[in-house]
This record gives structure tokens, sequence and C-alpha cells, in this order.
């Protein structure tokens, strides 16, 4: 082949090349090759990367089971039903499985070089439960997890002190509600309550009595004469025994007549209870 010829060929092939770079993005597959693999991958990691803070920037998905919304009617009414029938895991799993991008983010700031555990995977998973927490109630006040409400009753319950309450809901929202707003749920998840269905032993209930004596309005001190009364008080409850607790006995008067083993057994369930 002359010169000429050889020259002919690489203004040719170069020609080719500079065509092929003015290849509009999103052509063909030609196109694509000819461009080569890595600026193809180049082009599909800035497309994720973009989704992806598009994802972390938008709202994280509350829509989900074990979030109500308390401007929707009837969700409170289905709040104080499902706070005790439904799985609290299986609600922040829903809810962790709603936003993947955003627990990936997360998991990794969390993460440290400790030797991992399956403790310290449970540990992490319930850290990162509590930030989805927060950030549902910080993005919007009237949607509920399921777990908030059932912690914002557990401290109800325990008599937690109100200045404890109030630090704890003035820094981590979705740990725990107002107390105001615990007040008047209670007793609309105590009308929810489902009846129970375990069959009871007939004629016979486990009870506790605890006397109580107190000073009401004393003073160490009084001028003309003592101050205060004494109040003596007794404070009972009652609860019925499960059949299945005690399969041995299914009335009262057996229970009456029982000895020996039977009877330490008797024991037995009502100390568990």
């Amino acid at each position: 082949m002359s010169e000429a010829d050889r020259g002919h060929d690489n203004r040719r092939h170069l020609h080719s090349q500079h065509k092929r770079h003015r290849s509009a993005p999103g052509g063909s597959s030609e196109d694509a090759d000819a461009e080569g693999i890595e600026l193809v991958e180049l082009r599909d990691l800035t497309h994720k990367a973009e989704q992806l803070r598009i994802t972390l920037h938008s709202p994280i998905h509350s829509k989900v089971g074990g979030v109500f919304n308390m401007m929707v009617s009837g969700e409170r009414e289905r709040l104080a039903a499902e706070i005790w029938t439904a799985d609290f895991f299986v609600a922040m799993k829903a809810l962790r499985e709603a936003n993947p991008e955003l627990v990936d983010v997360l998991r990794s700031q969390i993460t440290n070089t400790t030797t991992v555990t399956e403790q310290s995977r449970t540990t992490k998973m319930r850290q990162l439960d509590g930030i989805l927490l927060n950030v549902v109630r910080a993005q919007n006040i009237h949607m509920i997890p399921l777990l908030t409400a059932a912690l914002s009753i557990l401290c109800e319950a325990n008599l937690i002190k109100r200045e404890f309450h109030d630090a704890i809901t003035f820094l981590m929202k979705g740990a725990l509600m107002s107390e105001t707003w615990v007040q008047d749920f209670m007793p609309l998840a105590a009308r929810a309550r489902p009846t129970p269905t375990d069959v009871m032993i007939a004629g016979i209930m486990d009870v506790c009595f605890d006397n109580l004596t107190m000073n009401v309005a004393y003073h160490s001190y009084s001028v003309g004469g003592a101050t205060g009364e004494k109040l003596d008080m007794t404070n009972w409850f009652a609860v019925r025994i499960p059949a299945f607790l005690s399969p041995h006995l299914d009335d009262g008067m057996k229970a009456c007549m029982c000895k020996g083993k039977e009877l330490a057994a008797l024991g037995l369930v009502c100390s568990l209870l």
C-alpha cells in the first residue's frame, strides 16, 4: 500500500472516531459500544447517584403498617385497637423495608469496628428504629408510629416522673408522645382491649390484699392541739386463673379439696400470676 493510501485510511479512521464521540447520549447500542464500557458505567453510576440523592432528600415512606395518621378519620380508633394485637417487630420491619436507601445510609453512619455479634446486630437495629421513629414524628406530628404510642403508654403505666418524660419528648419526639396525649388516649385504648378468650377456672380467683396506714395533714409541731389524722386503707386486686395453667382443676370445689402435689401446683400457679 502506498503512502497516499495509508494516509487516506488514517483520515477515514479519525473521521469515524470523531463521529462516534459526537453521538448523543442514550443513542443506539452501537453508539454505546463505540463510547466504551467505562463511559457507559460512569453514566449509569451518575444516574444512580442522582436518584439516591433525590430519594434521601424526600420524606420517608411512613404510610405503611404501624404508622397512623391522626388527621384521618378512624385512625385513632384503629391505633387503640392495634396497640393490643399488632406485632411491633413486624411494624418496624415494614418501616425499614419501605426506606431501604435511608436505612443503608444510617447503618453506615452507626457502624463501628467492634466485634460483630448477634447482640450487637440487634442493638444497631434498635438504634436504626429509633432514628426512623424520630424522622417520622419530625416530618409530621400527626403521624404516630405504633411503637411510639406503646412506649408512651408503658411510661405512664410505670409512673415515670413528668420531668423525665418531658425531657425525653423534648429531644426525641419519636420515643414518646406528650403526657397529655397519653392521658387522653388511654381510656380509648382501654375500651378497645380485646375480651380474654382463655377459659378460666370456675369459682376461684387469685386475690392480693395490702394494708396501708398513713398520716394525713400531719405537721411535726402544732399550737393548741394535735394536727392531722391517721388513715387506714386496704388495697386489693383479684384476677381469674386460666384453666390451662392448672389442667387438673376445672372448678372451685376441686380446688378446695386438692391435697399434696395438686395444692402445691395451685400455689405455684397463683404465685406466677
